[in-house]
């Protein structure tokens, strides 16, 4: 079995890992589709133009409402619930004819997920050999699905890229930051299965930020908040051996 540790240290310039010292997963791919509510209401459907749902709520319970979100031609393209709540907020207006400044109340609508999230790709056709022509696939292919609260991103998230099918798991604390336990795993189109690819651990650690002026030479610090690989990070090949264990205790001390 072929197995190496790596000590990440300065001796780690010339390491193919060194470069993911300074770079993170590919965060936007992951970045959940945000619903579109523009002019829909809870109790209303919308519709595309050849008459298909596009979007639809059905009532849970109180304010809190499932929403279905579809492509064209009926293929589920979000499943997440929302709640309906209304923000208030003043704002103040001049009328220039009276020279006057009036305070008036803006009350807007707002719907941010909860719950459950569940997010599809668009189908794509195959080839039929047997009928000689392009088929539709049928089955929805998920691309992410996790927990919302309050339009944060909390707890494990799952996202499936569809090109490669590697799968990538991860967490998210309360207020939606992206930190605690990581996962990568590579899939078999022969074997329809998946394996581990990457394990590790991400967290928030603080650095110091320094700045200069370019013209008074003056120095500004200060504190900046990042995601970080901290603790032990192993890489596996596709046939499950491990190849490289990283130690990025180190960092940011």
């Amino acid at each position: 079995m072929k197995f190496k540790i790596l000590l990440l240290f300065f001796s780690a310039l010339s390491s193919d890992l060194y470069s993911q010292l300074n770079e993170l997963p590919e965060l936007e791919i992951y970045r959940p589709t945000y619903c579109d509510i523009k002019n829909c209401e809870p109790y209303e459907t919308e519709y595309w133009e050849n008459g298909d749902i596009k979007v639809e709520y059905k009532q849970i319970k109180d304010s809190l409402y499932l929403r279905n979100e579809y492509f064209k031609y009926g293929y589920k393209k979000i499943e997440t619930e929302v709640i309906l709540y209304y923000s208030v907020d003043s704002i103040f207006k001049f009328d220039p004819n009276t020279y006057v400044e009036e305070m008036k109340l803006d009350s807007q609508r707002l719907y941010p997920n909860i719950g459950q999230y569940k997010e599809y790709y668009r189908p794509t056709s195959r080839y039929d050999k047997e009928n000689k022509g392009n088929i539709s696939e049928t089955i929805p292919i998920l691309k992410s699905k996790g927990q919302f609260r309050y339009g944060y991103k909390v707890g494990e998230w799952e996202y499936i890229l569809k090109r490669s099918g590697t799968k990538v798991i991860c967490n998210y604390n309360d207020i939606g930051q992206f930190v605690g336990a990581y996962s990568e795993f590579y899939y078999s189109w022969f074997h329809k299965k998946y394996s581990k690819k990457i394990e590790g651990y991400f967290d928030l650690l603080e650095r110091e930020s320094v700045k200069y002026n370019f013209h008074s030479g003056k120095k500004y610090v200060r504190k900046v908040i990042e995601n970080r690989r901290v603790g032990e990070w192993k890489y596996y090949s596709e046939d499950g051996e491990i190849i490289e264990i990283a130690n990025y205790n180190w960092i940011g001390k």
